[in-house]
């Protein structure tokens, strides 16, 4: 008899766990703007940081890896059939700054730059270093890359391109180093490119460097714009201080262009004129021409992210600021589309979003707002 009590109260349990479960999946609330539809999906709470993981499931498949240091947590999931479905976990050795994927010995790897920070907080470890470390795709098994003892442990980069690992690190307050790391018979190798102070944004095309910096750096005798290219330094034509750099191709010749963020106010007690625009490169002269985009709302301080990519035949801008998320498409002309605007307008909310083209063809965005990550299908063209 008590073996029966105990069995339905196993079934009972059981499926009540079930219905949770199911009753867990939910729709993100509609955002403000009309042109994105919700994703149904677990509830995601605790996220710190958002990383895109290009052809991570197979060619044009992508997923997104959430980074949640509280729990010290790390989940990557899919979206598939109007779902952000959950597929992995690991903890993480240390706070995750840059996440990219990459091709080693013909399969598709997860590379992860970590920031060793020595505090209280955080209590990750003692020593202070940047580590980069390389995951197989079931996250079972990592090797580390490269390390370095750094005072103010910073990965400001991390992409792989032409079979090479590109990282930008700070190892000194300000400093910081950029080479690429390549697959040696006795183990990787770093080789050392370029360095300098304030490089709080770049990007890298074939071996030129592009670097945005807050403010001017006298010692490289540049401005906040400026290209590594041939050994030397070059700057470039910007709007004061420039909070973010990205290669991108917008038209038909060989020559990238360079999208930027600029108008930063050169001191805290200065009001700025943030502005988006990109660089186009003269042909003939080799000389670089600022394009204006669009320039701030009064409601918002900064234009923070850039992220190119192309979708449906058209070159597109996802641009996040510190209270709205935009979408810019060129039409010989730049069109604004405001997707989402951040919940709590008066706090200072962390405010992330990712572009993603899913299986179905279908353009989609992961936005985190504070701590928050919801998933909306794009209605627009």
């Amino acid at each position: 008899m008590f073996w029966k009590i105990a069995l339905i109260l196993v079934i009972f349990v059981t499926q009540a766990s079930a219905q949770n479960i199911t009753t867990r999946l939910k729709e993100p609330p509609p955002p403000y703007f009309k042109i994105l539809t919700p994703f149904k999906m677990l509830p995601v709470e605790d996220v710190y940081s958002l990383h895109l993981l290009e052809n991570y499931f197979g060619a044009g498949d992508n997923g997104v890896l959430f980074f949640r240091p509280k729990i010290k947590l790390t989940g990557i999931y899919r979206l598939k059939e109007g779902r952000l479905r959950y597929l992995k976990r690991m903890v993480p050795r240390a706070f995750i700054a840059k996440v990219t994927t990459l091709t080693y010995k013909d399969e598709t790897r997860l590379a992860i730059g970590y920031e060793f920070h020595a505090s209280e907080e955080t209590k990750w470890k003692e020593r202070q270093m940047v580590l980069f470390t390389i995951y197989d795709r079931e996250l079972n098994k990592s090797v580390d890359i490269f390390e370095r003892t750094s005072s103010t442990p910073k990965v400001n980069y991390l992409k792989e391109l032409d079979g090479k690992l590109w990282i930008n690190f700070f190892h000194e307050d300000g400093f910081s180093q950029g080479g690429y790391l390549t697959k040696e018979p006795d183990g990787w190798k770093f080789t050392k490119t370029f360095s300098g102070w304030k490089q709080d944004s770049l990007d890298i095309n074939k071996d030129v460097v592009i670097v945005g910096s807050r403010y001017s750096d006298d010692q490289e005798r540049a401005k906040e714009l400026r290209m590594y290219k041939d050994r030397s330094w070059h700057s470039l034509p910007s709007q004061r201080g420039v909070n973010f750099v990205s290669f991108f191709q917008l038209d038909q010749d060989p020559e990238l262009e360079i999208a930027i963020s600029d108008g930063l106010p050169n001191s805290a007690d200065k009001r700025g004129r943030p502005e988006i625009a990109y660089l186009d490169m003269n042909a003939a002269t080799g000389e670089y021409k600022r394009y204006k985009i669009d320039g701030i709302s009064r409601s918002q301080n900064e234009f923070k992210e850039i992220t190119p990519f192309d979708y449906a035949g058209k070159k597109r801008l996802l641009v996040r600021g510190d209270l709205y998320i935009d979408l810019y498409t060129y039409n010989y002309k730049w069109d604004r589309e405001r997707l989402y605007r951040r919940k709590d307008r008066n706090s200072a909310a962390n405010l992330q979003a990712l572009p993603l083209v899913t299986m179905e063809g279908k353009l989609a965005f992961v936005i985190l707002d504070d701590t928050e990550v919801m998933a909306y299908d794009y209605l627009g063209k």
